[in-house]
């Protein structure tokens, strides 16, 4: 007996939603706007325990900053 003889082709059909093809990458690309979306905010948010920005100066220090009248000269 030859193996060969033993093989026989299959067709098989199946239908499926058009809409199901773009599942899988539409949540691929929904999970990264939303991840990123959660680092922007992240990034933005301020977790500093005092009132003073970090990095802007304070109306104070920008009126020294131009105001040279302060200067010590000799």
């Amino acid at each position: 007996m030859n193996c060969c003889e033993f093989v026989i082709c299959i067709q098989l059909r199946y239908t499926f939603p058009k809409y199901m093809l773009l599942q899988e990458p539409l949540l691929v690309v929904a999970a990264l706007y939303l991840l990123f979306l959660l680092v922007i905010i992240y990034v933005r948010m301020d977790f500093a325990i005092s009132k003073v920005n970090c990095f802007l100066p304070s109306r104070q220090n920008q009126i020294n900053l131009f105001d040279n009248t302060n200067e010590n000269t000799v």
